[in-house]
Formats: structure tokens, C-alpha cells, sequence
């Protein structure tokens, strides 16, 4: 069903509900974003509507009058669009502070609550001596050469394929190391049909890395939660795969991330003039 979803599909099922609703609406990406976002906001003044996808959101938004919409906003995840110049489309039309919503709440105390409950204080401990730095840094690190790699294959249109890449099949469950030979190779033997080879692509990243982005904005939140499920099996904690699947991670994280620490987000600031503009309000005084 979700397949036939459009844009404007979208922005009817926002018309239909106009009728006889004075509040506003705010389109978001995704379930998982719909799952924290409405956390935050007062339900009698603001209605989440799912788009299944950001071109959904996208059209959607334009459908119904852009920045002309008073009763709309709409959250995106930024993905590289701040590294690719696109510039923010509206005071009603904002993007996560980093690549996704994933990485705004794994660089909040989120991931600390998690390491606190589920890792061990010591195994992080002396991971961290041995890093040199802390867990976060070194699993944003980890997973930079991924997300360069996802980097490459929209700037140049590759279209690779990185949806069931297993991350245990190139980094190293130890010291949660990357190797970045086998990490192309995975995704390559996903992709069928690549105009570039393995060589030509780590050439590729090389030259990018050497550009110096903002890993924030390079890291790819599902890459991170997938080192970070790697790293508790062994690096970190002692356990089972079965006991820290990335997708459990994930959910843990989203209810780990509360009101508190969504106010020190640079989105939170821009709902908040949203809303100043609009004379709307749809946060949770």
C-alpha cells in the first residue's frame, strides 16, 4: 500500500482533514520519525502525517502552497543536502540538524543512557583508552568510509545498493575497525549494476574524505546503530547478536530521547520560530 503512496495522496488526506480542524499539520518521513516527534507535540493542536518518504514530504508540502501553508510543516531528514549546497526551503520546511533523526539522537545523551544501561563501564572504559577517544567519536569514524561511499553513489548516480549490507562481514568485532576494500566489495556483490569498480570507488572516497565534510553530516544513523550493535557483542559488552540487534538498538534509543534533550537541538529552535511567525503553537508547553 505504502508503495502508491504520492505527494499527492499526501496533501488530500491533509485537505479532507482541514475540514472542521483548525490546528496544523506536521509531515514527517517516516514511521520511526512519527514515533518521536509526536512525543513533543501537543496532539490537540497538531496532527502527524506519515508521507513514506522525503519526495513524498516534498511534494506534498508544494501541493499544498509551499510557505504559503500557515498549518503545515514539514521535519526532513537532512541526508547530504547541506553538503550538496540545497538550501532550507522555508521557515515550514526544516531538516534534522545532522544526516538523519538517528544521528540527532545518537549525538544526544541518548547513546549515554543506552552505554550506561546495556554496555559494560568497564569494557567501555579501557575501549575508550585504547581508542583514545570515546565510543561515539569512534563509531562515528567507523562508519564515515559508509557513509562517503552512500555519498558517491547520489553525486554521481550510481544507484548502489546498501539496503542488507552486513556490517559483521567487514568490520572487525574486536577493536571495531573498518576495512574499507571489503566494505566496497559488500556493496558491490549488492549492486548490479555499478558503472564503476571496486578500485575506481575506494579512489573515489579517498579523494572525498580528503575534503574534510562534517562527519555529522556525512554518517548515515542506520550505519551508526549498526557499528554500535557490532561493537556491544564483543568491544564493549559481552552479547549475544540476538541480544543487540541494530533494530532494537534503534528503538531503544528513540524512547531514550526525550523532550529535554530534543530543546538543545538547533530544529527545536527553528519549530520554536515557526512558530513565532505563524502565531501557531503545536510543542508541549
Amino acid at each position: 500500500m505504502k508503495e502508491r503512496i504520492t505527494g499527492f495522496y499526501v496533501a488530500n488526506s491533509i485537505r479532507m482533514k482541514r475540514s472542521g480542524y483548525q490546528g496544523s499539520f506536521l509531515i514527517v518521513e517516516g514511521p520511526d520519525d512519527s514515533k518521536v516527534y509526536k512525543r513533543f507535540l501537543d496532539d490537540h493542536t497538531c496532527r502527524v502525517i506519515i508521507a513514506h518518504g522525503k519526495q513524498n514530504a516534498i511534494d506534498a508540502w508544494e501541493q499544498l502552497g509551499g510557505v504559503q501553508a500557515k498549518d503545515v510543516i514539514v521535519i526532513a531528514d537532512s541526508d547530504f543536502d547541506r553538503l550538496r549546497d540545497i538550501a532550507r526551503k522555508s521557515v515550514n520546511f526544516l531538516f534534522t540538524d545532522f544526516h538523519d533523526l538517528e544521528c540527532m539522537i545518537f549525538a544526544s545523551a541518548a547513546l549515554d543512557n543506552y552505554l550506561d544501561e546495556f554496555a559494560s563501564s568497564e569494557k567501555v572504559k579501557s575501549f575508550c583508552e585504547a581508542c583514545r577517544t570515546t565510543v561515539r567519536e569512534h563509531i562515528l569514524q567507523c562508519s564515515s568510509p559508509i557513509g562517503y561511499l552512500r555519498f558517491i553513489s547520489e553525486i554521481l548516480h550510481l544507484k548502489l545498493t546498501f539496503e542488507g549490507l552486513k556490517y559483521d562481514k567487514f568490520i572487525d568485532k574486536k577493536e571495531v575497525k573498518i576495512n574499507v576494500s571489503k566494505m566496497i566489495r559488500k556493496v558491490m556483490e549488492l549492486s548490479s549494476n555499478s558503472s564503476m569498480d571496486d578500485q575506481q570507488l575506494e579512489a573515489e572516497l579517498v579523494s572525498l574524505k580528503s575534503k574534510g565534510y562534517d562527519l555529522w553530516q556525512i554518517c548515515c544513523g542506520k550505519d551508526m546503530i549498526g557499528v554500535l550493535s557490532i561493537a556491544m557483542r564483543r568491544a564493549i559488552a559481552t552479547r549475544k547478536e540476538s541480544e543487540c540487534l541494530a533494530e532494537d538498538i534503534a528503538a531503544t534509543l528513540r524512547l531514550a530521547f526525550d523532550f529535554t534533550m530534543f530543546t538543545q537541538t538547533r530544529l527545536y529552535e527553528e519549530i520554536l520560530q515557526w512558530q513565532k511567525e505563524t502565531g501557531r503553537s503545536i510543542l508541549h508547553v
